[in-house]
């Protein structure tokens, strides 16, 4: 169910092969730091590196062994950043398939800073969430403001400037 189902049924042999190839992970330079990002483990996309309840001593050892300032792994779909033997653990949640009964869509910033990688967690509440699913019922129709001209009576939206000139078009015969 959400946009992974919906995104395989769409993808091309093209566009899974060339996914297939993409790496498992990816060092990136944040000004003097370096960030490792990868969708779960190094070696494993299905199994997560860390979580928000790993053991603290295991963040310790991972840092020792990666290596690096700042480790953004996903997979769970849960927020998160902790911090552990010099180094940021950084889970951004997720924008299109949020886990939580009160989970909105999440992204995390990361910052290079003075004293290190900084990282905020971003996100939108789910209160604020129009349903996308038929089966949270028909989105609601944004309410635009509605202007109208000076001495006339007619609607200015772009939808009635289109009826409004779809009428004054001369038609071919």
């Amino acid at each position: 169910v959400g946009s992974r189902s919906w995104t395989a049924r769409r993808l091309s042999e093209a566009s899974l092969a060339y996914l297939a190839e993409l790496p498992m992970t990816l060092t990136l330079e944040l000004g003097p730091y370096r960030v490792l990002v990868m969708h779960a483990s190094p070696d494993d996309a299905t199994h997560a590196l860390v979580d928000e309840t790993s053991p603290y001593q295991r963040l310790v050892e991972l840092a020792k062994v990666l290596q690096v300032d700042c480790v953004v792994t996903a997979h769970t779909h849960r927020p998160f950043i902790r911090d552990a033997g010099g180094c940021r653990f950084v889970n951004p949640g997720s924008v299109g398939e949020p886990v939580g009964s009160d989970a909105g869509p999440s992204w995390a910033l990361l910052e290079a800073g003075p004293s290190g990688v900084t990282a905020t967690l971003c996100g939108v509440p789910r209160s604020r969430l129009t349903p996308r699913s038929p089966r949270a019922g028909p989105r609601p129709r944004p309410s635009l403001p509605t202007r109208r001209r000076s001495g006339s009576s007619s609607r200015s939206t772009p939808r009635a400037r289109r009826r409004r000139s779809r009428r004054t078009r001369p038609r071919r015969s």
